[in-house]
């Protein structure tokens, strides 16, 4: 069926140069999930005849936007860990308790919808107690986001070594209490658990969702500490065969700056292009220690970076050089994280946040634009995601993911003239000034209301399972808790001086 959409203005980055545009009386036309063609609504019209096409007047069309980095939907802090450094934060989540992730991904999902998101990259690492089917999690989220008609890009995060410290994790147990150190050390097996099931699990999932659009399945070495030398060459070795991109945690905090200054010496970055991960193919989450060197070597490789500032920011991580990277011509994404400053999953927020913070003091006028945050929001986050087919932008033969602005909202009370369309969709947007979404041709939200999924029956379940949670184990598994991150804090503090 042929589905002609004419709104008040269309407004995408063109996939070539990244300029981002605003046409007015536009018509976009869609066939099987997909953008046939975008021209004057009136040539348009002439040309299907026997289409009614469905207009917005007072609506604005954009691409879907893309989350390039997101794990879980409850959040940390709803489920008992408030934020910390992020090594010390690690330590505290162990006291966490399961959500089932079918509906913990359709909580996120729901957020995301909400937001404009279309296209999320799903980083797995927490949800993975299953041993006996290391891709039971990967189906699980991957089955959830396919029931809602949602875009993901999946990957299992990968790690084979130093989850909670930089050095062999069982140098802590001296520092813990005699009663903890079983329980201690059960934890670091498990997260040891074998490469070779984590990657057995990526083929799996390859296999079994080769046929689905809407899916796509990324490699996720976890972060440059965690993984061994072999496990980084294996991934990369993994990737040039099958071509799959990676999502590689990197630099995120300053001890892991000093780290790979200790691991890597001067050579840093090209550390990641002895295992052959350092290309077009690789994305690497947070980047906020990035050097000058390395951005020069990053720009080289042709590899993306995906800025997750609130993340950043709420676990005192620092702050992405974007406007160095952006400078260098390195592609770049955005990603929510855990979860953004008002611990949800609300890009629009995001976007702002990331428009506002990255501004040089003074007169220079050294600014990220609201056109560059737009262009990374929907552009540069496809990039990283796997799916290649024209994703992020509103051209004929890109996937039909589409978000609907209601112009007199974002207007409202008033709006003077001066302040161009894309500059008011990243200043003043908010949640309930997106109308309708549609994702691969397919409506999953209409007038503000989600078409595929029950919100108030996720969010009564959610409620359900909180509310069962084991208090007297829950109370024990945060005093462990506690004595690890103490011994964690007081690891780092000891090795790195700071």
């Amino acid at each position: 069926m042929t589905v002609v959409l004419i709104p008040r203005a269309v407004i995408t980055a063109d996939p070539a140069t990244r300029d981002v545009s605003c046409v007015s009386d536009q018509a976009v036309v869609i066939e099987g999930g997909t953008i046939v063609e975008v021209g004057p609504a009136r040539t348009v019209c002439e040309k299907y005849p026997d289409v009614t096409p469905t207009r917005f007047p007072n609506s604005l069309l954009t691409p879907g936007f893309v989350n390039g980095h997101h794990h879980v939907g409850v959040t940390p802090v709803q489920l008992g860990s408030p934020d910390s450094a992020l090594e010390t934060w690690l330590a505290a989540r162990t006291a966490n308790p399961e959500i089932d992730l079918g509906v913990d991904t359709a909580y996120s999902a729901i957020q995301m919808i909400r937001s404009g998101v279309t296209t999320v990259a799903h980083l797995q690492g927490w949800y993975d107690s299953d041993a006996t089917d290391p891709a039971a999690s990967g189906r699980a989220a991957i089955d959830t986001y396919l029931q809602i008609g949602m875009r993901a890009s999946y990957a299992k995060l990968v790690r084979d070594q130093n989850f909670f410290i930089h050095d062999d994790d069982l140098t802590l147990l001296p520092a813990l209490p005699e009663g903890w150190r079983p329980r201690f050390k059960s934890l670091v097996e498990f997260f040891r658990s074998p490469l070779d099931d984590k990657l057995d699990a990526f083929h799996t999932l390859t296999d079994e969702y080769a046929n689905q659009s809407l899916i796509a399945i990324q490699l996720g070495p976890c972060n440059f500490h965690w993984l061994s030398d072999d496990g980084l060459g294996r991934i990369g070795e993994l990737s040039a065969q099958t071509g799959a991109p990676v999502h590689l945690h990197f630099l995120e905090t300053v001890y892991q700056s000093l780290y790979l200054d200790r691991r890597a010496g001067e050579r840093r970055l090209q550390y990641l292009a002895d295992s052959g991960l350092l290309g077009d193919r690789l994305t690497l989450g947070h980047g906020t220690w990035l050097q000058p060197d390395d951005i020069g070597v990053l720009a080289e490789s042709g590899a993306s970076v995906c800025n997750n500032c609130s993340s950043n920011f709420r676990l005192s991580s620092g702050r992405l050089p974007l406007l160095d990277v952006l400078d260098a011509g390195i592609n770049v994404g955005i990603g929510t994280d855990e979860a953004g400053i008002n611990d949800d999953r609300d890009m629009l927020q995001e976007m702002r946040l990331i428009y506002t913070v990255n501004r040089e003091p003074g007169m220079s006028k050294r600014r990220v634009s609201a056109e560059q945050v737009f262009a990374m929001a929907t552009l540069g986050g496809a990039r990283t995601t796997g799916f290649g087919n024209g994703l992020g932008t509103i051209t004929a033969g890109a996937p039909a993911d589409l978000v609907l602005f209601d112009e007199n909202k974002l207007r409202h009370p008033f709006q003077l003239e001066g302040v161009s369309e894309v500059e008011l969709l990243i200043a003043r947007s908010r949640n309930d000034t997106i109308s309708d979404v549609m994702i691969g041709g397919q409506w999953v939200m209409r007038d503000s209301a989600l078409t595929t999924i029950d919100e108030a029956a996720v969010t009564e379940e959610l409620v359900a399972q909180c509310a069962a949670v084991d208090r007297e184990k829950l109370r024990a598994d945060q005093e462990f808790a506690a004595v690890l991150e103490s011994a964690v804090r007081d690891w780092f503090i000891q090795s790195y001086g700071i």
